[in-house]
């Protein structure tokens, strides 16, 4: 397959999003609570729709935000709901949400 790496630098405010070929895993990781969460997002929901055309047979997503606003947890359902429709499509598509146990929220 011919889909080109996605990896996008995080910073104070924004996730670390990896795409890494060789082992099929979107990994998303940081914070996220961009000042414009469409800017930072649609090139990466964009990637992922594009990739959602001709997907893996498998796709392993790993997401591990130490906090996320609510603006971003909108966009995260957008990313979730691409997810839905490769599998739909008859992809495998494990998802692995990380988070800390004692926290609540």
């Amino acid at each position: 397959m011919g889909i080109e790496k996605l990896d996008v630098k995080g910073g104070e405010d924004t996730p670390n999003v990896l795409f890494d070929n060789e082992t099929k895993t979107l990994k998303i990781s940081g914070k996220s609570f961009p000042d414009n969460v469409i800017e930072f997002y649609n090139p990466i929901i964009n990637w992922l729709k594009d990739y959602a055309e001709s997907p893996f047979s498998q796709t392993n997503v790993i997401l591990s935000f130490d906090y996320f606003n609510t603006a971003s947890a909108k966009v995260i359902l957008d990313i979730l709901q691409v997810l839905g429709s490769i599998h739909k499509k008859g992809a495998v598509v494990d998802i692995k949400w990380l988070y800390d146990k004692d926290d609540e929220d």
